[in-house]
């Protein structure tokens, strides 16, 4: 599956140079009427003067006299420039004198829509323009490649009505079945991909959506990153099936893609703010020339509760949206009526989000001790699941009936069909406290991420690891709160990875490659299908175990019938018989680790001053001398061919003020001791030769802090540290002991731009 960067001009940067060649054309006058990009609102003001090093300075009408600012040319419009394609410029006939100042508002095959100075808009057609403006429309059209068209005007917030808004609470019976809602027909994919250009180092891949078809459809959203003067969003329609990027959508810049409904054709995008967010909705086609508004509405932030938390939004249904807002509470909101439908509170301290199931049938909910599934349309809490620990993520398989719910310590699949049939996998093969995502790839095989790097293939079923993924460097993560660029859907992974080219003249196109690839993939399938529980698994609980205790001489604190009373318990959970007399154990490791160096800061003393400023002067002549005339120049391997060499040889004869000495030097020092840690481990040791193979531990290191004087410090931090007995409290035993060869699975794959490419396989 090659992903081939296609030398495409990338609109945008046409898009934001737009302003620079207005004013060229345009300047602006004093006393001008214009308005100036506050926000997201245009404000009118009054031109005071030009500067070309500082922008255009103006005065508000709408605020007290005397209120002015400086804003950049691209930030500053006239009235009739508003939702412009491109601004003020003078258009003449291809007969007669007549010409006109106008903006540039629509162009169609025919004909282009302007508006006038004086607010008046027309439409000519092109072949009754001059010579020069229709050449110019020909390269407007060569450097957008047929592919970019901006929003016809910005939408603007609508208010939503609250008058019958249903508040919704949690009181349904537990574990009722429900029907299965499986993914659409149409949303079959097919390996493969293609590659754009970005415009620049902000621009980053927000989401990718599948939406299948007979071309393969992705949609994929390039936002931008940079906050002050970002670019805009741009939707980009990828066709697997033609392998290119058929075209592109200019949204509001710094909005975010989170949906798509594929019935009604239209985007979902969401534009966080302070104390308000955005959510707009967009039809958009790859048919079509340019997206079309539909409606925009403002969500209010309240109290912050969860970093994250108000970044979540979804279709339901062609006229409804559901939203989380930063509070914590969900919200369904009807697009025809402009009303909210329906409110509903999700437990403080799950910041797990919602789910909604393939077709929109259903949405749940994580909360405290439960899973809540609601009817999205009216919000009635239809049943609810059990759990014993808070829900950490959730995922639902392509038949629509297969519910993933990952806690701390175990997962639990749940076939909606019939809640009473539950499957569940202790998680103790995993880190403790990782967080962790999951998605379905079948009924039984689930995909597991702890970090961005990696992912695992493991069977509900089986109990067992099966293959790991690496993602190339080049790989792009999405947010561990709302995954929006990689998904597995229909058995393929969907993900995205930046790209270069190496283009004429030495240069180099940058960009990113979205696709599929089908997962296992090679080698990998065999393993997956046919491997059995019992080839890896080496301690099946069966067998009898001991507790042993082992706390080195010295260590502080150490109460260890606390700790066997902890291991006893975790021994106990999984079912394990304890005996004094059997093979393996169960450890638990008390000791004084080796001498680690850690870092500490007192206030400086008058002689580490004088040798800090000494340290800055000798550090700044050294950086900021001229360079030899053989020195080579700062970023060139080798001096290019006549590239002047300075004529200023080696000297240090320069004078350092003391304000910039001083400026450099803090008024703490940072020094390092070397303590002893206090090493807490859990191990499970394995057959007669007591085999390490499996196990956690932690350090008790102090973190680097700030003190009064060396003494005091020297005092804490040499001061005996008691063991972290807590540690063998919330570790978590996994009841059945994997070959540690094998944790990983029995193969690696790595994910590259390319495709999938196997590293090792046992």
């Amino acid at each position: 599956m090659p992903f081939r960067l296609e030398h495409l001009f990338i609109g945008a940067f046409w898009v934001a140079a737009l302003a620079s060649s207005v004013i060229a054309q345009m300047p602006f006058r004093p006393g001008e009427k214009v308005e100036v990009k506050r926000g997201r609102d245009w404000v009118s003001a009054t031109v005071i003067k030009i500067d070309r090093s500082y922008g255009v300075q103006v005065r508000f009408s709408d605020l007290m006299d005397g209120m002015n600012g400086s804003y950049r040319f691209d930030r500053v419009r006239r009235p009739y420039e508003a939702d412009a394609i491109y601004g003020g410029r003078v258009w003449r006939m291809a007969e007669g004198d007549h010409s006109t100042v106008a903006a540039l508002l629509k162009v169609s095959k025919d004909d282009v829509t302007l508006r006038t100075e004086a607010m008046k808009e027309v439409t000519v057609k092109i072949e009754k323009l001059s010579t020069k403006d229709q050449n110019f429309l020909k390269r407007l059209n060569q450097q957008s490649q047929g592919l970019i068209e901006v929003q016809e005007k910005e939408t603007r917030a609508v208010p939503f009505s609250n008058d019958g808004t249903v508040v919704v609470a949690s009181d349904s019976s537990a574990n009722v079945p429900l029907e299965a809602d499986p993914i659409r027909e149409a949303l079959e994919l097919a390996e493969g991909g293609t590659a754009f250009e970005s415009a620049n180092i902000w621009d980053r891949i927000g989401a990718i959506i599948p939406l299948g078809g007979t071309d393969q459809w992705l949609l994929a959203s390039l936002e931008s990153s940079k906050h002050d003067n970002p670019l805009p969003t741009r939707l980009m329609w990828v066709s697997i099936r033609k392998k290119r990027m058929s075209r592109m959508h200019l949204l509001p810049a710094q909005s975010q893609l989170k949906d798509y409904h594929e019935g009604s054709k239209m985007a979902l995008m969401l534009e966080p703010g302070g104390s308000q967010t955005m959510l707009s909705v967009w039809k958009s086609l790859p048919s079509d020339s340019r997206p079309t508004p539909i409606i925009s509405w403002n969500l209010s932030n309240g109290t912050r509760r969860t970093r994250d938390a108000g970044n979540w939004a979804r279709f339901s249904s062609r006229k409804q949206v559901i939203a989380r807002q930063s509070d914590m509470r969900i919200t369904a909101y009807d697009l025809k009526d402009r009303k909210v439908l329906w409110v509903t509170d999700q437990a403080r301290g799950n910041s797990s989000t919602p789910l909604l199931s393939p077709q929109r049938r259903y949405l749940f909910v994580p909360d405290a001790d439960r899973v809540r599934v609601l009817d999205p349309e009216s919000g009635n809490e239809l049943t609810h699941y059990s759990l014993n620990n808070s829900a950490l993520a959730l995922a639902i398989a392509d038949n629509g009936k297969d519910l993933l719910v990952v806690m701390s310590n175990k997962m639990v699949a749940i076939d909606i069909t019939q809640p009473d049939s539950i499957r569940e996998v202790d998680l103790g093969f995993l880190k403790p406290g990782a967080s962790v995502t999951v998605k379905w790839l079948d009924g039984d095989v689930v995909c597991l991420s702890t970090t961005a790097d990696e992912m695992l293939l493991f069977s509900i079923d089986r109990g067992i690891p099966l293959w790991r993924y690496q993602f190339d460097s080049s790989a792009v993560s999405g947010s561990l709160s709302d995954d929006r660029v990689r998904r597995v859907v229909d058995s393929h992974l969907l993900f995205a990875a930046s790209v270069r080219e190496r283009k004429p003249g030495h240069s180099t196109a940058r960009g990113f490659g979205v696709g599929a690839v089908k997962l296992p993939g090679p080698k990998a399938s065999g393993f997956v299908k046919y491997l059995k529980r019992d080839e890896l698994v080496i301690f099946d609980g069966t067998e009898p175990v001991r507790i042993e205790i082992k706390a080195e001489s010295g260590t502080p604190n150490i109460d260890e019938s606390v700790i066997r009373a902890n291991l006893i318990r975790q021994a106990q959970a999984n079912g394990w018989t304890i005996s004094d007399d059997a093979t393996h154990a169960l450890s638990a490791v008390i000791e004084l680790g080796e001498p680690t160096p850690v870092r500490y800061q007192v206030p400086m003393n008058e002689q580490e001053r004088l040798r800090e400023r000494e340290n800055v002067e000798n550090r700044l002549r050294d950086q900021l001398r001229p360079p030899r005339a053989h020195d080579p120049v700062a970023g060139w391997n080798i001096r290019p061919n006549n590239f002047p060499s300075s004529s200023v040889g080696p000297s240090t004869d320069f004078d350092i003020p003391d304000s910039v000495v001083g400026s450099m030097i803090g008024n703490v020092i940072t020094k390092t001791t070397s303590v002893r840690p206090t090493v807490s481990a859990i191990t499970f040791l394995y057959g007669p030769e007591q085999i390490p193979v499996w196990g956690w531990g932690i350090v008790s290191t102090p973190p680097m802090l700030r003190f009064k004087s060396d003494e005091q410090a020297l005092k804490f931090l040499h001061a005996d540290r008691p063991a972290d007995i807590r540690f063998f409290e919330r570790i978590n035993v996994p009841d059945t002991i994997v070959d540690p060869g094998f944790r990983d699975g029995l193969g690696l794959s790595r994910i590259t731009p390319t495709g999938l490419e196997v590293q090792s396989s046992q």
